[in-house]
């Protein structure tokens, strides 16, 4: 989502430069923000099959982004031209305006479980702690539940704090990995 709202900010692009612009910079933090799919399952497609399978993927998210009034279509004698929609700049700017993207992602051997119980009334800062999740390369394992072997940076827990979502936030260590597969 950032990404294409990124690249719409400045105007509107065409359908497959939006495509590509996407995916020539952002490919591996959108698969995996995405969940698109595993690794393993990548090794066993051909690179036509994965190729669809992203595309499939990215026209599905700007449909949701258009159902969202995020994003707007429209149909010219080029082809689709898609642009930021005053809620969608709105929207970046919540979500990554002022908040740091910049923080340093760094693998563990260690794996951490973070969960949270954020109350409707913080529904943005909710969403907010999911991108940073995602952008720390957690995955999520049940609803509010979240695993990853990746440093916890000390930005975001000072962000989390600055937030007041400290108290609403759990964030543990685990030495074994239990029947946890999914890293």
């Amino acid at each position: 989502m950032k990404a294409i709202l990124e690249e719409l900010k400045g105007g509107a692009f065409l359908t497959l430069e939006l495509l590509d612009l996407v995916f020539g910079a952002y490919q591996r933090s959108y698969k995996s923000a995405l969940g698109i799919v595993e690794y393993k399952q990548l090794k066993k497609q051909t690179p036509r099959e994965i190729e669809r399978e992203e595309q499939q993927v990215f026209y599905t998210l700007l449909n949701k982004l258009k159902r969202e009034g995020l994003i707007s279509k429209n149909q010219s004698k080029k082809g689709t031209l898609w642009r930021a929609t005053e809620k969608g700049l709105k929207k970046l700017k919540i979500l990554f305006g002022n908040k740091r993207l910049q923080y340093k992602v760094e693998n563990e051997k260690k794996l951490k479980i973070i969960t949270f119980d954020i109350p409707e009334l913080l529904k943005k800062k909710r969403d907010w702690l999911r991108e940073i999740l995602r952008f720390l390369e957690f995955r999520l394992l049940h609803k509010s539940v979240w695993i990853g072997t990746s440093k916890i940076p000390e930005d975001f827990l000072l962000d989390l704090r600055d937030n007041g979502l400290l108290e609403h936030v759990h964030i543990l260590e685990i030495g074994a990995r239990g029947t946890v597969k999914e890293l």
